[in-house]
């Protein structure tokens, strides 16, 4: 018996926008794209609050957001201020290295239906495994935002990283 495919459509309902900090991390960012979001809330008048995620010798290897909402969310339009310019955990959504996460468009589909997100999304996710995994992987210590800098081996088991 064939499974009904149904393509994956963004509904504007913003949860994604809304969820930004889980129980111990902040959205990802790259420090090209921790540059260009601070670039672009200063143009935009928005106050975008970022924390290290990685250490680097100079600077962050890689950053992360520490509100719970979007800066860059038009909250009365649910869409994205920034959308050509988001990053690439936004471009990926709700792909992620570890499954699909929680979101709108994916609950509403037809139950045991396939799926299918577009390439771009698809692609995103790649880059993301291609530049932030390695970091991830390569870490001794990472910025938990409740308990401060905490050895990585507390969160990843680095032979699961290993296999993404």
């Amino acid at each position: 018996m064939k499974r009904l495919r149904v393509k994956w459509r963004c509904l504007h309902c913003g949860e994604c926008c809304r969820n930004l900090v889980g129980r111990h991390f902040g959205m990802i960012l790259t420090p090209d794209e921790w540059r260009r979001l601070n670039r672009l809330a200063r143009w935009l008048g928005v106050k975008l609050e970022t924390k290290p995620l990685v250490a680097g010798p100079i600077g962050a290897r890689l950053y992360q957001v520490t509100q719970e909402v979007c800066p860059f969310l038009d909250r009365k339009r649910n869409k994205c201020r920034i959308y050509q310019a988001r990053p690439l955990v936004c471009r990926m959504f709700p792909l992620s290295p570890y499954g699909i996460l929680s979101c709108t468009a994916v609950e509403r589909a037809p139950k045991g239906a396939l799926i299918e997100f577009p390439d771009e999304m698809k692609l995103a996710l790649n880059q993301f495994m291609i530049r932030v995994l390695p970091v991830l992987r390569e870490a001794d210590f990472i910025y938990d935002l409740t308990w401060g800098w905490r050895p990585t081996s507390r969160y990843f088991n680095r032979i699961a990283l290993r296999l993404i």
